[in-house]
């Protein structure tokens, strides 16, 4: 029996020799670990742009409420909203019952006094001279007592209000803001439309003090309106007011380059101010990440990342602007990074990094 036991207690012995064996083994066996998949860029040596964006406002150029200069019954309407006139085109006229009157009045007043002037110089002995031949003040006595100087003035004054109830375009524009009806009484302090030209425009915005600095006078600009995403206007930077408001911002003005019927006066868009950083190098912002509160970027070598701390200079909506830590041709990992280290084993796919 004692024998039995003693049999039974060696191989549980040994039983537990081969198992420590076996645990020691696998702990000496080195795991493998898989490259990480990232995808790498070059680092451009380029311009780099940096955008300032900011909300502007559409104002024209030429931009006029027009008005009669004289109160009556409007009696036709020629043009509507949206209308595109030329200058000169009639866009509406007052009732001219009246002042036809008059102008029918005045022209037989004038003929009455020419008459009147011909009588009063048979009595000065000059009948048959040319007013151009008779002395000044005398061809002007005549002309006062004949009554011809007031008549040729109540004329003119009757011809121009009929000139006055027609109103036409001051410009080439289109015609915004009828708001009146044929047949109401019109004013002349009542505004009886807008008229816009759409050939010439500016848009209006406001940039704060720290902006200034990357701004100035010729610089190129683009515009997107809101109501327009796909669409791209470009112009130049004409005028920055030296005055900082309340709120510290300043207003700057800039011409839009051919417009187009699509753009309104006081339409609401994006403006985008592109100024250029040179001897920077670029790369996307998906490949820098922070360790320790500082920018690091990964480069790669031999198929490893390799740990490098880069300087900011700048940058826009997609790209950074690198002014150290890195080399141009250098190859740049740009996603999987985030939990990446030193000397990692990675299998990079090239990809085009676009600035």
């Amino acid at each position: 029996m004692q024998k039995i036991l003693v049999l039974l207690l060696i191989c549980f012995l040994s039983a537990c020799q081969n198992q420590q064996e076996r645990d020691q083994n696998k702990k000496n066996t080195p795991v493998k670990i898989s490259a990480i998949q990232v995808n790498t860029a070059r680092v451009k040596d380029t311009t780099f742009y940096k955008v300032i964006i900011a909300n502007g406002i559409i104002e024209a150029k030429h931009r006029s409420e027009m008005r009669f200069r004289q109160a009556e019954v409007l009696d036709e309407i020629y043009v509507q909203n949206g209308d595109q006139v030329k200058k000169g085109q009639k866009l509406a006229q007052l009732n001219l019952s009246f002042v036809k009157n008059n102008l029918l009045q005045d022209e037989v007043n004038l003929a009455t006094a020419e008459n009147k002037m011909l009588e009063m110089k048979a009595q000065f002995g000059v009948s048959n001279k040319h007013d151009s031949l008779i002395r000044p003040e005398v061809l002007a006595n005549i002309k006062i007592r004949s009554g011809l100087r007031e008549a040729q003035t109540r004329l003119q004054q009757t011809q121009l209000a009929y000139e006055q109830s027609i109103l036409k375009a001051d410009f080439d524009g289109v015609v915004a803001n009828i708001h009146t009806k044929e047949g109401n009484y019109m004013t002349s302090s009542e505004v009886f439309c807008t008229l816009i030209s759409q050939d010439n425009l500016n848009v209006v915005f406001n940039l704060i003090e720290n902006e200034l600095n990357h701004v100035e006078k010729e610089m190129l600009i683009e515009v997107k309106p809101f109501s327009q995403k796909d669409k791209t206007y470009t112009g130049k930077i004409t005028e920055i007011n030296p005055f900082v408001d309340k709120n510290g911002l300043v207003r700057v003005k800039a011409h839009i380059n051919k417009p187009d019927q699509k753009l309104y006066d006081g339409m609401n868009l994006k403006v985008f101010i592109k100024k250029p950083l040179e001897d920077v190098l670029v790369i996307p912002k998906s490949a820098v990440v922070l360790r320790s509160n500082r920018e690091v970027v990964f480069t790669l070598q031999d198929n490893l990342a390799k740990w490098n701390y880069v300087k900011i200079k700048d940058q826009n909506t997609s790209h950074y602007a690198i002014s150290e830590g890195l080399k141009p041709s250098d190859t740049i990992i740009i996603s999987n990074n985030i939990n990446l280290s030193h000397d990692a084993e990675v299998k990079a796919s090239f990809k085009q990094a676009q600035n």
